[in-house]
């Protein structure tokens, strides 16, 4: 069974790869490497479109500015654990 998303992916690095722009083989490294990490991008933004159409449909429109505005302190602590781990994984 062929997967989508690596297909569309590779097809993506190999399109690149015919113009000149990369190797054909570090593109295919590349794909096989980034595939999943881009699918898991698409679930979470699907995830959250669901979220503000299921609460903005049954709470209205103070539930979703509250969502709004939880999220931006959620990424907040996101982005500041993410610089945490990321500094000290190029330290070790």
């Amino acid at each position: 069974m062929r997967n989508p998303a690596r297909g569309a992916v590779l097809g993506t690095a190999r399109f690149f790869a015919r113009l000149g722009i990369i190797d054909a083989h570090r593109g295919e490294r590349i794909s096989n490497l980034a595939w999943p990490r881009m699918l898991t991008g698409v679930a979470r933004l699907s995830q959250r479109i669901a979220d503000f159409a299921m609460v903005g449909a049954v709470l209205g429109a103070p539930a979703l500015a509250g969502i709004a505005f939880a999220l931006a302190y959620w990424q907040l602590g996101n982005v500041i654990s993410l610089g945490i781990s990321g500094g000290t994984i190029s330290q070790v």
